[in-house]
């Protein structure tokens, strides 16, 4: 299988290019172009002219189109516009009113302790619909053995 493929490699780097070059003319005679792009200008009129800089302009954009990058660059920038919000409500210092308690530091407390959930303050505090907790049973203590 190897010896094969090894054979045919070899057999088409010792071609000459003049026989590749042939079979690609070959190749371009078999479909031929209809018109010679780009035109000769000097040989169109005026109105000829504006036509081909207009259709090359269409063909040129089409041919920059790529609705994927655009598409992840909006999303970038949505993320990067998101990001700095986050970041400007977490990470500033602002006060209104005078107030003593800062919005972004409740908001960070807020969200640092998984809303509320892990807050050390309310660690030990019971939740009003929570059921009265069952006193441990008590146990009595083994007589020893003798």
């Amino acid at each position: 299988m190897f010896a094969t493929v090894a054979r045919r490699l070899a057999q088409s780097a010792a071609e000459p290019m003049a026989k590749q070059a042939s079979l690609a003319a070959a190749a371009m005679k078999a479909y031929p172009t209809r018109k010679v792009w780009p035109p000769d200008f000097e040989g169109l009129s005026v109105q000829q002219q504006l036509r081909y800089e207009k259709k090359y302009k269409r063909r040129a954009k089409l041919a920059c189109r790529t609705p994927k990058l655009n598409k992840a660059t909006k999303y970038g920038q949505l993320g990067t516009v998101i990001a700095g919000v986050l970041a400007f409500v977490f990470l500033s210092d602002f006060e209104f009113w005078g107030l003593v308690q800062k919005p972004s530091k409740e908001t960070r407390r807020y969200i640092l302790t998984i809303c509320g959930i892990m807050d050390p303050d309310k660690r030990y505090e019971r939740r009003a619909d929570a059921p009265e907790a069952l006193p441990p049973p008590d146990k009595e203590p083994e007589p020893k053995a003798e």
